[in-house]
């Protein structure tokens, strides 16, 4: 960052970039669950012969993902719980 700029003035790409970045915990981007696809990065247009707007997964694949995501989330408050409980008493 320049010294001469606001942090506001990187908002958007930070935000972008937090959007396109794959997670480790179940290896999909935010971007990608929402629109079914990798997101198009500027320099993928470009070197690219393929349509980068198809959807990779089908209406069952991704009800399939948040359902996984949904236990994966469950299971880590009950982990959080238990460390609180253990970490009071």
């Amino acid at each position: 960052m320049q010294p001469d700029t606001e942090w506001s003035d990187w908002m958007y790409d930070i935000l972008f970039s937090m959007r396109v970045l794959v997670s480790r915990l179940h290896g999909y981007s935010p971007f990608r669950l929402v629109f079914k696809c990798k997101p198009v990065l500027p320099y993928a247009i470009a070197r690219s012969e393929e349509s980068l707007l198809e959807p990779e997964f089908s209406d069952e694949d991704v009800q399939e993902m948040v359902e996984e995501l949904e236990r994966l989330w469950t299971r880590s408050i009950v982990q959080v719980r238990q460390k609180l409980a253990s970490t009071d008493g």
